[in-house]
């Protein structure tokens, strides 16, 4: 990073500086269903919690940000003992295309991060995605992270910062989605976590395609997987806190509009 970029510890006072929380580089311009603010009270509760991290500026402008907690309270399905968990962090780039800008900043956000945590934890674990900007595999073995686990496109990467820790491991999958459709009924199960805006876009554009749908056929359940109690319930594989099932098949909420997801429900009630 050059030298008109700044770090700020993660805390109570900066947490609405999240470039994912209202009015941050991440949401600018775009639109959103659902109440934002929730990213900011689920962070207020996640720091209670033992959430640190730091914020990166660049000309005082809040440019990106790294999140980790300790594997005995991340809300993340990882058994670490004595290891943190890497949560989440991010870039945004002025050029929403520029993936080099992107991926340098966060290695070296993760270069630090290492600094940061090598003295206090025993190893860092991260569930990295086969994707090749978003959390990326291929980032993290560059960084020294090995990988220790596979569920389909997540792989559990693992440092080792002494040599006495214990490699970690995943828990789950733990919740099946369910299947009535012999009774005549269309169930639709919904994931979703406060942490992220685009998770609470997807919820409540789901629920208002059901609620426009008003068919008394539709059973509606949306579970908030906000803590870590609730990341082990509600664990799915491979990995995630958003996802949507319509009688127990998964459906790319991400890439649909509300019409075309009302169109997915009405399927399933024929």
């Amino acid at each position: 990073m050059v030298l008109d970029y700044e770090l700020e510890q993660l805390g109570y006072k900066n947490i609405e500086d999240i470039i994912c929380c209202p009015g941050g580089f991440e949401v600018q311009g775009k639109e959103f269903l659902g109440d934002l603010s929730k990213t900011i009270s689920w962070r207020e509760m996640m720091v209670d919690s033992g959430l640190n991290g730091f914020i990166v500026y660049k000309d005082r402008t809040p440019r990106g940000f790294i999140e980790y907690m300790s594997a005995e309270t991340a809300p993340i399905p990882v058994e670490a003992p004595g290891s943190a968990v890497i949560m989440c962090f991010h870039w945004a780039t002025e050029d929403e295309k520029d993936d080099e800008e992107h991926h340098r900043e966060e290695k070296e956000m993760l270069r630090i991060l290492i600094k940061e945590t090598e003295d206090e934890f025993e190893g860092l674990a991260a569930l990295a995605w086969d994707h090749a900007v978003h959390f990326p595999i291929d980032m993290f073995k560059e960084l020294g992270f090995e990988v220790i686990d596979k569920q389909d496109y997540i792989s559990l990467m693992y440092l080792e910062l002494d040599e006495s820790s214990k490699e970690p491991s995943i828990f789950g999958p733990n919740f099946e989605p369910r299947d009535h459709s012999g009774e005549g009924k269309v169930v639709v199960d919904v994931g979703f976590s406060n942490r992220c805006p685009y998770s609470i876009h997807h919820k409540t554009k789901v629920k208002k395609a059901v609620d426009e749908l008003n068919l008394d056929e539709i059973e509606l359940n949306i579970y908030q997987i906000d803590t870590r109690e609730d990341a082990l319930e509600y664990s799915i594989s491979p990995w995630n806190w958003d996802w949507v099932f319509v009688n127990g098949e998964k459906v790319p909420v991400h890439k649909l509009k509300v019409e075309e997801i009302k169109d997915v429900i009405q399927e399933k009630t024929i």
